[in-house]
């Protein structure tokens, strides 16, 4: 059976594979088939609607099954693309480097598994897991940009839902172990920080509408101009803390170029810019960047070992 590469992003906001997909890390659990198959998966004999809410912050997503239950949907979508139920899969995920070097070996075991049977929307799906390749977030979406950069120090900044994640580069590209830290703070707490606020004042917005605010795409004969100042000086805020915390862990963000990465990044990217005293050249990537990059590098390792 030929092989099929497939690259999954396991954020702790969420998940995001190939071809635009992604979805909340989060699903409910149903005692009962659900009256409409959509975002449904069947595995074990128990239905999940995948999506549905999101779990607490996971720094190791191996301790349960949530993870991999949550993977099989993106594995389901990406199949559909090729016309595929059954496959033998060579899985590519990620790590934040700070957890690398202690996780790595158990995420190939994790995710390496065999005789996978599953529904996703009533369709039927088998599939061998058979071998894992494990990069490291942030460095991995800047392999897309590597031409680009040659010669020169990066700086990579990777906005999450619960933590950034930093590092640098030295000017040949290769990642400087040392400089690798992560700051307990994401796009969640500023979300939750506005709905605390908007709560006070009597109004219950969902994430999503807070974040069509923060992106200037809210519907304005329902959100008023006072409720967008409110937004937007929380924003300012919290980008003003986060670059000052990075500043202060030494990452020089003035001279040598930023690449910005990830969903939150592209969230702040109007908020960033605006920030000149803080930042000098920076680039935001694609929120699936990180893909991209887990991408390239699978097809390489599989060259070596050919």
């Amino acid at each position: 059976m030929e092989t099929t590469i497939i690259s999954i992003d396991h954020g702790n906001k969420q998940i995001k594979s190939e071809y635009g997909i992604k979805y909340d890390t989060g699903y409910t659990v149903m005692e009962k088939e659900p009256v409409t198959n959509k975002n449904v998966l069947k595995y074990n004999g128990e239905y999940y609607v995948i999506g549905e809410g999101r779990f607490s912050v996971m720094n190791d997503k191996t301790i349960d099954d949530k993870f991999f239950i949550l993977s099989l949907k993106a594995i389901a979508l990406n199949l559909k693309k090729w016309n595929k139920q059954h496959a033998d899969i060579i899985l590519n995920v990620g790590l934040p480097l700070i957890h690398y070097g202690e996780l790595k070996e158990k995420y190939k075991k994790y995710f390496m598994r065999k005789d996978i049977e599953f529904e996703y929307e009533n369709v039927h799906y088998k599939i061998d897991i058979t071998d894992v390749f494990v990069w490291a977030q942030g460095y991995a979406a800047m392999i897309s940009k590597f031409h680009d950069y040659k010669n020169t120090q990066l700086t990579i900044i990777d906005l999450g839902g619960y933590t950034t994640d930093l590092c640098r580069t030295t000017s040949k590209g290769l990642l400087i172990n040392s400089s690798c830290n992560s700051i307990p703070f994401g796009i969640i707490h500023l979300i939750n920080d506005i709905k605390k606020e908007f709560f006070q004042k009597g109004i219950n917005l969902t994430e999503e509408q807070i974040e069509e605010i923060i992106k200037g795409e809210a519907d304005t004969l329902f959100i008023s101009k006072e409720l967008y100042a409110l937004v937007n000086k929380k924003v300012d805020t919290f980008v003003v803390n986060l670059l000052s915390k990075i500043n202060e862990l030494g990452y020089v963000t003035t001279i040598n170029p930023v690449l910005f990465v990830g969903g939150g990044s592209q969230l702040l990217k109007k908020h960033i810019e605006q920030k000149t005293d803080n930042i000098g050249y920076a680039e935001f990537m694609d929120e699936f960047s990180n893909i991209y990059g887990y991408s390239i590098l699978g097809r390489q390792a599989l060259r070596r070992v050919i």
